[in-house]
């Protein structure tokens, strides 16, 4: 059985929507809330009734057969550890490419060779972009579509993820939250 909710990350990607943008994309495609959308293409909801069903087809031009019954990625044929590399590199923030090839060893030619796919990693390399990216050493780049990934990616994605729910906090919850916050932030 096809993973629906990525199948429908999938779309969107496909689509050309950017990640920060699918959640949104997706509650006003469905006219569900932003909560609803983002605890689908999480996992943490995995139903779509058949008016949801039906806009994605529009949407995406595929049928409702090949959305819930087909594993659109591997239909696609796309080459994932490419994806992969190039969407990782394009996390990095202006001006970061240089840093990370220096923390490499490698030219920052060679990163955009990576990138565009005209040369791979070495397995040494890739430990270290896995590193540099806070992956685990154990994630296989040629069969875990990262580039669909439903959460943050990385520190920096990370980070942002953290300031902007923590900014659309209600004031009274957020003080609530602080104590326990400040304690783990302490604790590192």
């Amino acid at each position: 059985m096809p993973d629906l909710c990525l199948n429908v990350r999938f779309l969107l990607w496909k689509k050309g929507v950017a990640r920060a943008e699918w959640v949104s994309k997706l509650a006003a495609l469905l006219g569900w809330t932003e909560v609803a959308a983002e605890s689908f293409l999480t996992g943490e909801s995995a139903v779509l009734g058949d008016k949801e069903l039906k806009a994605l087809v529009r949407y995406a031009g595929v049928s409702e057969a090949d959305i819930t019954s087909k594993d659109l990625l591997v239909a696609a044929s796309l080459d994932i550890f490419h994806e992969n590399v190039s969407f990782l590199i394009d996390l990095l923030p202006h001006g970061e490419k240089k840093r990370f090839a220096e923390k490499l060893g490698v030219d920052a030619t060679t990163i955009s060779r990576w990138k565009n796919g005209a040369q791979n990693p070495t397995k040494r390399k890739l430990t270290a972009i896995l590193r540099y990216f806070g992956l685990q050493n154990e994630t296989d780049l040629s069969s875990l579509p990262v580039f669909l990934s439903a959460g943050p990616v990385g520190t920096v994605e990370t980070r942002y993820w953290l300031h902007v729910r923590i900014d659309r906090l209600d004031a009274v919850i957020l003080q609530g939250l602080f104590p326990a916050l400040a304690r783990l932030v302490r604790a590192r």
